[in-house]
Protein backbone atom coordinates (compact mmCIF):
# COMPACT_ATOMS: atom_id res chain seq x y z
CA UNK A 1 0.00 0.00 0.00
CA UNK A 2 0.98 3.50 -0.57
CA UNK A 3 2.08 5.94 2.46
CA UNK A 4 -0.86 8.28 2.76
CA UNK A 5 -0.03 11.88 4.73
CA UNK A 6 -2.29 14.63 4.07
CA UNK A 7 -0.72 18.30 5.39
CA UNK A 8 -2.67 21.19 5.10
CA UNK A 9 -1.59 24.42 6.09
CA UNK A 10 -2.81 28.23 6.06
CA UNK A 11 -0.83 31.46 5.33
CA UNK A 12 -1.83 34.69 4.68
CA UNK A 13 -4.79 36.27 6.30
CA UNK A 14 -9.04 35.22 6.19
CA UNK A 15 -8.57 31.91 5.80
CA UNK A 16 -10.48 29.52 7.32
CA UNK A 17 -8.37 25.78 6.77
CA UNK A 18 -9.87 21.96 7.62
CA UNK A 19 -6.39 20.85 9.15
CA UNK A 20 -5.79 17.01 9.02
CA UNK A 21 -2.79 15.13 10.67
CA UNK A 22 -1.77 12.02 10.63
CA UNK A 23 1.19 9.78 12.54
CA UNK A 24 1.92 12.87 14.16
CA UNK A 25 4.70 11.84 16.97
CA UNK A 26 6.85 15.22 17.41
CA UNK A 27 7.08 18.72 17.29
CA UNK A 28 7.90 20.72 14.08
CA UNK A 29 7.73 24.09 12.62
CA UNK A 30 4.19 25.15 11.28
CA UNK A 31 2.93 22.36 12.80
CA UNK A 32 0.78 21.45 16.01
CA UNK A 33 2.53 18.50 18.26
CA UNK A 34 0.59 15.68 19.85
CA UNK A 35 0.45 11.68 19.81
CA UNK A 36 -2.06 10.06 17.68
CA UNK A 37 -2.71 6.33 17.32
CA UNK A 38 -1.88 4.96 14.12
CA UNK A 39 -5.25 5.41 12.21
CA UNK A 40 -6.20 8.54 14.45
CA UNK A 41 -6.91 12.05 12.17
CA UNK A 42 -7.56 15.49 14.31
CA UNK A 43 -10.15 17.96 12.54
CA UNK A 44 -9.56 21.48 13.82
CA UNK A 45 -10.40 24.58 12.61
CA UNK A 46 -8.02 28.16 12.14
CA UNK A 47 -9.86 31.15 11.96
CA UNK A 48 -7.67 34.18 10.63
CA UNK A 49 -9.11 37.68 10.59
CA UNK A 50 -11.28 38.29 8.13
CA UNK A 51 -10.04 40.19 5.02
CA UNK A 52 -10.41 43.01 2.92
CA UNK A 53 -13.05 42.43 0.69
CA UNK A 54 -12.60 41.29 -2.66
CA UNK A 55 -13.98 41.98 -5.78
CA UNK A 56 -16.70 39.63 -7.15
CA UNK A 57 -17.36 38.60 -10.86
CA UNK A 58 -20.62 37.43 -12.79
CA UNK A 59 -21.07 33.76 -13.11
CA UNK A 60 -19.95 32.19 -16.10
CA UNK A 61 -22.18 31.86 -18.94
CA UNK A 62 -20.31 29.13 -20.42
CA UNK A 63 -18.87 26.31 -18.02
CA UNK A 64 -18.30 22.33 -17.67
CA UNK A 65 -16.55 20.34 -14.75
CA UNK A 66 -15.08 17.19 -14.79
CA UNK A 67 -14.20 14.95 -11.80
CA UNK A 68 -11.69 12.50 -11.78
CA UNK A 69 -11.89 9.70 -8.27
CA UNK A 70 -12.99 12.03 -5.43
CA UNK A 71 -13.06 9.33 -2.86
CA UNK A 72 -10.64 6.00 -2.59
CA UNK A 73 -7.84 7.33 -1.41
CA UNK A 74 -4.29 7.80 -3.19
CA UNK A 75 -4.99 4.09 -4.45
CA UNK A 76 -7.73 4.93 -6.11
CA UNK A 77 -7.64 3.83 -10.04
CA UNK A 78 -9.15 5.81 -13.39
CA UNK A 79 -10.11 2.31 -13.77
CA UNK A 80 -13.37 2.00 -11.68
CA UNK A 81 -16.07 2.46 -12.94
CA UNK A 82 -17.51 5.97 -12.90
CA UNK A 83 -13.82 7.25 -12.07
CA UNK A 84 -14.80 9.99 -14.43
CA UNK A 85 -17.82 12.74 -13.97
CA UNK A 86 -18.03 15.09 -17.01
CA UNK A 87 -20.92 17.77 -16.11
CA UNK A 88 -22.33 21.17 -18.95
CA UNK A 89 -23.06 23.40 -16.65
CA UNK A 90 -23.52 26.39 -19.62
CA UNK A 91 -26.16 28.39 -18.89
CA UNK A 92 -26.93 29.69 -22.07
CA UNK A 93 -28.54 26.47 -23.43
CA UNK A 94 -25.37 25.33 -25.91
CA UNK A 95 -24.27 21.56 -26.10
CA UNK A 96 -20.77 19.96 -25.31
CA UNK A 97 -19.52 18.04 -28.47
CA UNK A 98 -16.11 17.02 -27.06
CA UNK A 99 -13.57 16.87 -24.37
CA UNK A 100 -9.85 16.05 -24.55
CA UNK A 101 -8.01 15.24 -21.79
CA UNK A 102 -3.79 15.63 -22.04
CA UNK A 103 -1.73 13.69 -20.07
CA UNK A 104 1.31 15.47 -20.86
CA UNK A 105 0.95 18.60 -18.04
CA UNK A 106 0.56 15.69 -15.62
CA UNK A 107 2.28 16.05 -12.23
CA UNK A 108 3.39 12.40 -13.05
CA UNK A 109 5.05 12.14 -16.01
CA UNK A 110 5.52 9.51 -18.71
CA UNK A 111 1.74 8.21 -17.28
CA UNK A 112 -0.51 7.35 -20.37
CA UNK A 113 -4.20 5.75 -21.59
CA UNK A 114 -3.45 2.36 -22.30
CA UNK A 115 -6.77 0.95 -23.66
CA UNK A 116 -4.93 -2.36 -24.87
CA UNK A 117 -2.42 -3.07 -22.23
CA UNK A 118 0.94 -2.40 -23.93
CA UNK A 119 1.78 0.57 -22.47
CA UNK A 120 1.69 -0.21 -18.36
CA UNK A 121 0.69 -3.71 -16.81
CA UNK A 122 -0.90 -5.82 -18.17
CA UNK A 123 -4.28 -5.46 -17.31
CA UNK A 124 -6.32 -3.01 -19.86
CA UNK A 125 -9.62 -0.96 -20.30
CA UNK A 126 -10.61 0.76 -23.16
CA UNK A 127 -12.89 4.04 -22.10
CA UNK A 128 -16.54 2.98 -20.92
CA UNK A 129 -19.62 5.04 -20.97
CA UNK A 130 -20.48 3.71 -16.93
CA UNK A 131 -23.84 6.07 -17.44
CA UNK A 132 -26.73 5.96 -19.71
CA UNK A 133 -24.57 6.66 -23.15
CA UNK A 134 -27.93 7.47 -24.90
CA UNK A 135 -29.19 10.40 -22.91
CA UNK A 136 -25.76 12.21 -23.71
CA UNK A 137 -25.88 11.06 -27.13
CA UNK A 138 -22.37 9.59 -27.31
CA UNK A 139 -20.48 9.60 -30.43
CA UNK A 140 -17.58 7.61 -29.87
CA UNK A 141 -13.97 8.13 -29.11
CA UNK A 142 -10.13 7.80 -30.04
CA UNK A 143 -6.67 8.60 -28.92
CA UNK A 144 -3.72 10.79 -30.20
CA UNK A 145 0.00 11.12 -29.52
CA UNK A 146 0.84 7.88 -29.30
CA UNK A 147 3.57 7.16 -27.00
CA UNK A 148 5.33 3.48 -26.14
CA UNK A 149 2.28 1.74 -26.88
CA UNK A 150 -0.10 4.00 -25.48
CA UNK A 151 -1.27 7.25 -25.59
CA UNK A 152 -1.12 10.78 -24.56
CA UNK A 153 -4.66 12.36 -25.46
CA UNK A 154 -8.13 11.08 -25.29
CA UNK A 155 -10.97 12.77 -27.17
CA UNK A 156 -14.16 11.80 -26.52
CA UNK A 157 -17.32 12.75 -28.74
CA UNK A 158 -20.93 14.26 -28.26
CA UNK A 159 -23.99 14.35 -29.67
CA UNK A 160 -26.30 15.85 -27.22
CA UNK A 161 -24.73 16.69 -23.75
CA UNK A 162 -27.01 19.92 -23.05
CA UNK A 163 -26.89 21.65 -20.15
CA UNK A 164 -27.29 20.14 -17.07
CA UNK A 165 -26.56 16.60 -18.20
CA UNK A 166 -23.44 14.68 -16.88
CA UNK A 167 -21.94 11.58 -18.33
CA UNK A 168 -19.44 8.93 -15.85
CA UNK A 169 -17.08 7.04 -17.64
CA UNK A 170 -13.39 5.19 -16.74
CA UNK A 171 -10.84 4.08 -19.08
CA UNK A 172 -7.25 2.91 -17.78
CA UNK A 173 -4.32 4.69 -17.15
CA UNK A 174 -0.66 3.61 -16.21
CA UNK A 175 2.93 4.24 -16.03
CA UNK A 176 5.43 3.54 -18.90
CA UNK A 177 7.97 2.44 -16.17
CA UNK A 178 5.71 -0.92 -15.22
CA UNK A 179 5.06 -1.77 -19.31
CA UNK A 180 4.58 -5.59 -19.38
CA UNK A 181 4.00 -6.10 -15.98
CA UNK A 182 0.95 -8.20 -13.92
CA UNK A 183 -1.77 -5.75 -12.44
CA UNK A 184 -0.92 -3.41 -10.72
CA UNK A 185 2.79 -3.08 -10.35
CA UNK A 186 4.92 -2.48 -7.36
CA UNK A 187 3.31 -0.20 -4.84
CA UNK A 188 0.48 -0.16 -6.69
CA UNK A 189 1.99 1.83 -9.14
CA UNK A 190 -0.66 0.80 -11.98
CA UNK A 191 -3.04 2.35 -10.19
CA UNK A 192 -3.38 6.17 -11.04
CA UNK A 193 -5.80 8.36 -9.81
CA UNK A 194 -7.17 12.04 -10.12
CA UNK A 195 -4.23 13.57 -7.51
CA UNK A 196 -2.03 11.78 -9.63
CA UNK A 197 -3.31 13.54 -12.76
CA UNK A 198 -3.45 16.87 -11.34
CA UNK A 199 -1.86 19.26 -14.36
CA UNK A 200 -3.28 17.75 -17.05
CA UNK A 201 -5.06 19.80 -20.04
CA UNK A 202 -8.62 19.07 -20.39
CA UNK A 203 -10.50 21.27 -22.80
CA UNK A 204 -14.07 21.55 -23.60
CA UNK A 205 -15.85 21.89 -27.25
CA UNK A 206 -19.01 23.81 -27.11
CA UNK A 207 -21.63 23.75 -29.96
CA UNK A 208 -21.75 26.94 -30.70
CA UNK A 209 -17.91 27.17 -31.64
CA UNK A 210 -16.67 27.81 -28.05
CA UNK A 211 -13.22 26.21 -26.99
CA UNK A 212 -12.55 26.40 -23.22
CA UNK A 213 -9.27 25.25 -21.77
CA UNK A 214 -8.29 24.38 -18.22
CA UNK A 215 -5.95 22.02 -15.70
CA UNK A 216 -6.88 19.38 -13.23
CA UNK A 217 -6.11 20.46 -9.54
CA UNK A 218 -6.44 18.68 -6.42
CA UNK A 219 -10.15 18.25 -4.82
CA UNK A 220 -9.85 20.28 -1.63
CA UNK A 221 -9.44 17.91 1.43
CA UNK A 222 -8.69 14.65 -1.18
CA UNK A 223 -5.81 12.39 -1.26
CA UNK A 224 -7.31 10.96 -3.79
CA UNK A 225 -8.86 13.40 -6.35
CA UNK A 226 -8.50 16.38 -8.54
CA UNK A 227 -10.96 18.48 -10.62
CA UNK A 228 -11.68 21.19 -13.20
CA UNK A 229 -13.68 23.88 -14.04
CA UNK A 230 -13.86 25.44 -17.20
CA UNK A 231 -15.11 28.48 -17.94
CA UNK A 232 -14.06 31.93 -19.48
CA UNK A 233 -11.38 33.94 -17.84
CA UNK A 234 -10.03 31.14 -15.51
CA UNK A 235 -7.08 33.03 -13.67
CA UNK A 236 -3.74 32.81 -15.52
CA UNK A 237 -0.76 30.46 -14.73
CA UNK A 238 1.15 32.13 -11.68
CA UNK A 239 4.55 33.27 -12.08
CA UNK A 240 6.05 31.05 -9.80
CA UNK A 241 9.49 29.90 -8.35
CA UNK A 242 11.59 28.33 -6.36
CA UNK A 243 13.63 30.37 -4.22
CA UNK A 244 17.39 30.24 -5.74
CA UNK A 245 16.83 26.74 -7.78
CA UNK A 246 16.22 25.93 -11.48
CA UNK A 247 14.31 22.47 -11.55
CA UNK A 248 14.60 19.95 -12.00
CA UNK A 249 17.21 19.92 -8.90
CA UNK A 250 18.01 17.68 -6.31
CA UNK A 251 19.30 19.41 -3.46
CA UNK A 252 20.09 18.16 0.37
CA UNK A 253 18.00 21.22 2.30
CA UNK A 254 14.47 20.04 3.33
CA UNK A 255 13.40 23.54 3.40
CA UNK A 256 12.98 25.58 0.57
CA UNK A 257 10.83 28.74 -0.48
CA UNK A 258 7.95 29.26 -3.02
CA UNK A 259 7.57 32.40 -4.63
CA UNK A 260 4.15 33.82 -6.27
CA UNK A 261 3.18 36.68 -8.05
CA UNK A 262 -0.51 37.63 -9.25
CA UNK A 263 -3.58 39.94 -8.48
CA UNK A 264 -3.45 42.08 -5.07
CA UNK A 265 -4.79 39.94 -2.45
CA UNK A 266 -5.45 36.39 -4.18
CA UNK A 267 -6.28 33.61 -2.90
CA UNK A 268 -3.48 30.94 -4.09
CA UNK A 269 -2.42 27.22 -3.30
CA UNK A 270 0.45 25.23 -3.33
CA UNK A 271 0.41 21.35 -4.14
CA UNK A 272 3.42 19.50 -3.15
CA UNK A 273 3.10 15.68 -4.15
CA UNK A 274 6.03 13.58 -3.15
CA UNK A 275 6.66 10.85 -5.93
CA UNK A 276 8.47 8.30 -5.57
CA UNK A 277 10.15 5.56 -8.13
CA UNK A 278 9.12 2.07 -7.57
CA UNK A 279 11.16 -0.38 -9.74
CA UNK A 280 10.86 -3.76 -7.28
CA UNK A 281 10.36 -6.71 -9.81
CA UNK A 282 10.74 -4.58 -13.39
CA UNK A 283 12.25 -6.37 -15.79
CA UNK A 284 15.67 -4.33 -16.16
CA UNK A 285 14.84 -1.95 -13.36
CA UNK A 286 11.74 -0.42 -15.34
CA UNK A 287 10.77 0.47 -18.42
CA UNK A 288 12.73 3.57 -20.32
CA UNK A 289 13.24 5.46 -16.66
CA UNK A 290 14.22 9.37 -17.28
CA UNK A 291 15.99 11.36 -14.53
CA UNK A 292 13.61 12.54 -11.89
CA UNK A 293 11.40 10.22 -13.45
CA UNK A 294 8.78 9.23 -10.44
CA UNK A 295 6.00 6.30 -10.85
CA UNK A 296 3.68 6.71 -8.01
CA UNK A 297 2.72 9.62 -5.05
CA UNK A 298 2.96 8.47 -2.02
CA UNK A 299 2.22 11.71 0.21
CA UNK A 300 0.62 15.13 -0.06
CA UNK A 301 1.16 18.73 1.41
CA UNK A 302 -1.25 21.45 0.75
CA UNK A 303 -0.58 25.53 1.27
CA UNK A 304 -3.53 27.81 1.24
CA UNK A 305 -2.82 31.54 1.27
CA UNK A 306 -3.22 34.43 0.15
CA UNK A 307 -0.99 37.08 -2.13
CA UNK A 308 -0.52 40.23 0.06
CA UNK A 309 -1.79 43.65 -1.54
CA UNK A 310 0.98 44.38 -4.02
CA UNK A 311 0.42 40.62 -5.17
CA UNK A 312 3.17 38.90 -4.05
CA UNK A 313 3.82 36.10 -1.99
CA UNK A 314 6.28 33.59 -0.19
CA UNK A 315 5.33 30.43 0.92
CA UNK A 316 7.70 28.20 2.69
CA UNK A 317 8.03 24.63 2.24
CA UNK A 318 9.67 21.33 3.70
CA UNK A 319 9.92 18.88 0.94
CA UNK A 320 10.21 15.01 2.12
CA UNK A 321 11.48 11.85 1.70
CA UNK A 322 9.01 9.46 3.35
CA UNK A 323 10.19 6.42 1.63
CA UNK A 324 13.56 5.37 0.47
CA UNK A 325 12.28 4.71 -3.02
CA UNK A 326 10.55 8.44 -2.54
CA UNK A 327 12.03 12.47 -2.06
CA UNK A 328 11.18 13.22 -5.51
CA UNK A 329 8.43 16.32 -4.84
CA UNK A 330 6.22 18.06 -7.84
CA UNK A 331 5.44 21.35 -6.74
CA UNK A 332 2.09 22.67 -8.28
CA UNK A 333 1.20 26.63 -7.69
CA UNK A 334 -2.72 28.07 -8.31
CA UNK A 335 -4.74 30.66 -8.49
CA UNK A 336 -8.26 31.14 -7.09
CA UNK A 337 -10.87 33.61 -8.40
CA UNK A 338 -13.16 35.30 -6.04
CA UNK A 339 -15.16 32.28 -6.30
CA UNK A 340 -13.05 29.75 -5.70
CA UNK A 341 -12.75 28.75 -9.38
CA UNK A 342 -8.98 27.78 -9.83
CA UNK A 343 -6.89 28.70 -13.27
CA UNK A 344 -4.13 27.73 -14.75
CA UNK A 345 -1.57 25.36 -13.15
CA UNK A 346 2.28 26.51 -12.55
CA UNK A 347 4.63 23.75 -12.53
CA UNK A 348 5.13 21.10 -11.89
CA UNK A 349 8.52 22.05 -10.38
CA UNK A 350 10.29 18.89 -9.47
CA UNK A 351 12.92 19.32 -6.87
CA UNK A 352 14.55 15.97 -5.22
CA UNK A 353 15.28 15.55 -1.53
CA UNK A 354 18.47 13.19 -0.78
CA UNK A 355 19.32 11.44 1.07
Amino acid sequence: MKQRTILIFSLGAGLIALTLIRFMTAAQPGFISMTLTPEAYLPFIIKMPTPTPTPTQAPSQVEAWLGITPTGGINASTFGPGSFVLTNRHHSGHRLTQLVIDLRTSALPDIVFDPYGLAGDLLAKDLEIDSDPDIVGFAGHNYSSPNDGGYDVLHIYFHHLDPGESVAFSVDIDPLSIQGVPAPGPNETGSISGLEMAGATVTAHFANGLIITGQLYRIPNSDSGSEVTLRENLPAMPPSQIVGLTPPVVVTNSAQNVQISGLANQPVRVLILEGGLFTQGLPGGGHNIDPFEANSIILVQEHIGQLDGAGQLTVPIVLTKSDPDGGINHILVVLEDWQGIRGRVAGPFVVELSP
